[in-house]
């Protein structure tokens, strides 16, 4: 009886322990030269921020304000007074990131679909996972910390510099010098009374906020909270949507500023940033070297370190604690 060629095969052609093969025997597999990757790369503040170098594993600005103005004229002939502005020194810790991968000397040896060299690709891929890390590091709120022989050095987070333009159910920093401590709340509704107030806040102090970032579920209450009040959202060209792509673009009494969502932010937290003000720093930029080779693998790592400069906190404003599950109520 003549045996009948199938056209279903079922799961892994020609796989071990997998006989129903139609008859058929030598089939060769249809694997795509792609690797599909879904994890989000994007790190919207990270590249926003200004950049600078740095010599030092603490990073020192400085930062000043005019006094009030006054109406005051001087009576003639009177002497001069005198007025003494000081600037205030700040600073900021740098943060080391590495991240290790090892292939096996079998492995660099192989023919392997969606890359050329498995070595350059897990190098690339440690590079992504790092980038992301600086990322989530940068909108945290953690305060600043020097370390130990037992302790990494931590650089403060946007949450730990934001202490003049806050509102919200949170227990805010009270000092500005990136040592101050960020404590969430139960949770509000997103309020445009809120948002209209850190606005105001801002700009009063001097600032004029471009940017706001927030988590996806908050971007979408804060949005239909504003258009909802009659708000109205600017015109995007169609060639420019290609460029904001999620982003949101709003029209205040202040200016306009977009809304940026982002995947590293702290939960239930929305900045309001001015962002000529923040910059990263770099002590020593992402070098990928192979380590030593200790058996039949190659081993390598990316190093980098850097951190956070808040040029002037009160140009931007901390709004917290608010939950999507509230807004849509």
């Amino acid at each position: 009886m003549a045996t009948t060629i199938g056209t279903s095969y079922g799961g892994d052609l020609n796989r071990p322990g997998y006989t129903d093969e139609g008859g058929v025997t030598g089939i060769r597999e249809d694997l795509a030269d792609i690797i599909s990757d879904i994890s989000p790369t994007e790190t919207p503040f990270l590249t926003k921020c200004g950049r600078q170098s740095t010599s030092n594993t603490y990073t020192e600005w400085q930062t000043a304000e005019l006094r009030a103005p006054q109406v005051k004229g001087e009576i003639e002939g009177s002497d001069t007074g005198t007025n003494f502005q000081p600037t205030e020194r700040v600073g900021n810790y740098t943060l080391i990131q590495k991240e290790g991968f090892k292939v096996s000397g079998t492995a660099t040896a192989l023919n392997l679909a969606g890359r050329q060299k498995e070595y350059a690709y897990q190098a690339l891929q440690a590079g992504k996972a790092l980038k992301r890390d600086l990322e989530m590091a940068l909108l945290g709120t953690q305060a600043r910390d020097p370390g130990s022989t037992s302790k990494a050095r931590m650089l403060a987070g946007v949450g730990s510099w934001i202490s003049t333009n806050t509102v919200g159910d949170a227990t805010f920093p009270t000092v500005s010098d990136g040592t101050g401590t960020f404590a969430a709340g139960a949770g509000a509704v997103f309020a445009q009374a809120d948002f209209d107030s850190i606005l105001q806040a801002i700009w009063e102090e001097g600032g004029t906020p471009d940017r706001v970032y927030l988590s996806a579920d908050l971007m979408s209450a804060a949005v239909a909270t504003l258009e909802g009040n009659n708000n109205q959202r600017a015109n995007i060209m169609a060639s420019e949507e290609k460029v904001v792509n999620s982003m949101v673009r709003h029209q205040t009494p202040f200016g306009a500023v977009t809304f940026v969502p982002s995947r590293m932010m702290p939960a239930g937290s929305v900045y309001v940033v001015d962002s000529s003000k923040w910059k990263v720093a770099t002590l020593r930029g992402w070098k990928q070297s192979k380590l030593a080779v200790t058996g039949d693998s190659v081993s390598g790592q990316i190093v980098g370190e850097h951190t956070l400069v808040c040029l002037n906190e009160k140009a931007s404003g901390h709004m917290a604690t608010y939950t999507a599950e509230a807004a849509a109520e």
